[in-house]
């Protein structure tokens, strides 16, 4: 995209009492990507803030149970 080029990771962890821990990357990179990134971010982290609860939620609603 003009010039731009960035990457998305999902990453999960295993942590030593049976939990994970799952993790989220961005990256952009190019021309005037840090102008870009403070443009969208605050909706950024809304939108990744809501799919990690709605995430979270439905795991432990297929996993957890007693």
């Amino acid at each position: 995209m003009l010039g731009r080029h960035g990457h998305h990771i999902f990453r999960i962890e295993e942590l030593p009492d049976g939990r994970a821990k799952f993790k989220q990357e961005d990256g952009l990179n190019g021309k005037k990507s840090n102008f870009l990134i403070r443009m969208v971010e605050a909706q950024i982290g809304k939108a990744y803030d809501k799919f990690n609860r709605e995430l979270k939620a439905r795991v432990e609603s297929l996993y957890l149970r007693s």
